[in-house]
């Protein structure tokens, strides 16, 4: 199973960023958010070892995630 998700990045204080260019920068992921994502990342290793992974990245603004995992079959 692959899920990726996508997410607009908060941009920067327009105000603040239009004193120095008219384009405006997205701000980087908080700190607070790594720890959330590490803990996932720990979760999934725990139930699936090597056979899952958690990839975030920044793509211009937008932060995308990957995940990968077995899927898991249905119960009844």
């Amino acid at each position: 199973m692959v899920l990726t998700i996508t997410n607009p990045l908060k941009e920067l204080d327009k105000a603040a960023d239009e004193a120095t260019s008219k384009n405006y920068s997205p701000k980087p992921p908080a700190k607070g958010n790594s720890i959330a994502i590490d803990n996932i990342r720990q979760r999934l290793e725990v139930v699936y070892g090597e056979n899952a992974t958690l990839v975030t990245k920044q793509q211009g603004n937008r932060f995308k995630t990957i995940l990968t995992c077995p899927a898991v079959p249905k119960f009844l």
